[in-house]
């Protein structure tokens, strides 16, 4: 049977948009079909492919508004819908999350990033629906290159340099949850490049943010940015970019979030020998170097025992060249 994924196709790239994407590429040679959520035409299209032919959809999204759109469209029980850590936003919310369950019970099945998000289903009675499916899919190694070109003169100039500890952390927006808790964690990361600044460590940080908005970061955190910016600690990336390239050239990679699924950063970061360094608010992979989230002093042992020699003799640092 004809499968069509569904969902956003970057840019924005996001780790969904991104496992979209790849999704759909990796079953493109057995005839599979797609619904990219960024067109104004997309109900047409998934109504027609309701209509026209026996197919199997992919759906990657958990609001529900679009997945009410599939039921009423007669989509949803023939869909599998791929739950990315978007089933907390209606887990003890009334009305929300009992509409939730009445549409996601319509479905073939569900399929979860992680396996810590079964128990949420489970606990509801829908465990028998749900299985674990890995969001990461490895990059294509050939756009490399092209990827590479994209990037600003100061990123570059950033990967090429062998100078200080060089670390990155990777983020869609500047964004606070329900809890008043910085998402990506940017607050914690400034925080710690201000200490190893002061103890003499030498950091340098590639920060990319998909969309940037600076209105909507703190004043006081903005100004520390740009002073970091101007002592060549903070090297910013702001825009709609692949990221997956730095992985071969830094340290480390952060992911100092206050919630995840199955992060494809820290998936992509691992596939490529780079060290990982993370938050404790999820499971996470093997080999990822876990500090208790909100502890900044827990985070700034962990990333001063880096520059005492771990990390620089286990990931030499790949110069960029020609070949690249």
């Amino acid at each position: 049977m004809k499968v069509v994924v569904v969902g956003r196709f970057p840019p924005p790239y996001g780790g969904v948009s991104i496992f979209v994407k790849r999704k759909y590429e990796s079953m493109r040679s057995a005839g599979a079909g797609y619904v990219d959520l960024r067109s104004l035409w997309w109900p047409a299209k998934l109504f027609w492919l309701v209509i026209s032919s026996r197919c199997e959809f992919y759906v990657n999204t958990g609001n529900i508004h679009f997945l009410l759109a599939c039921y009423l469209l007669g989509a949803l029980r023939r869909s599998y819908v791929y739950d990315h850590n978007a089933s907390r936003r209606n887990w003890g919310r009334g009305r929300l999350e009992r509409l939730y369950i009445f549409l996601v019970k319509n479905a073939l099945g569900i399929r979860v990033v992680h396996q810590h998000l079964k128990a949420g289903y489970e606990s509801r009675g829908l465990g028998h629906k749900v299985e674990v499916e890995s969001p990461f899919l490895p990059p294509v190694e050939s756009e490399q290159a092209e990827i590479l070109k994209s990037y600003p003169e100061e990123v570059v100039d950033f990967l090429e340099s062998t100078h200080g500890l060089k670390l990155a952390l990777s983020a869609s927006v500047y964004v606070r949850d329900g809890a008043g808790r910085d998402v990506y964690g940017i607050d914690a990361l400034i925080a710690s490049l201000e200490y190893l600044q002061e103890e003499g460590c030498e950091p340098r940080c590639l920060l990319a943010i998909a969309e940037f908005d600076e209105s909507l970061l703190p004043r006081d955190l903005a100004v520390r940015m740009d002073r970091l910016a101007s002592a060549g600690v903070l090297v910013k990336m702001l825009g709609q970019y692949q990221f997956w390239p730095v992985y071969k050239r830094v340290h480390a990679f952060l992911r100092l979030t206050s919630t995840d699924g199955d992060s494809i950063s820290i998936r992509e970061a691992i596939h490529f020998g780079c060290p990982v360094l993370a938050s404790d608010v999820v499971p996470r992979p093997d080999g990822v170097k876990l500090y208790g989230y909100g502890n900044q002093d827990e985070l700034n042992a962990l990333l001063r025992g880096l520059k005492n020699g771990s990390a620089q003799s286990e990931l030499p640092i790949r110069i960029l060249n020609q070949n690249t």
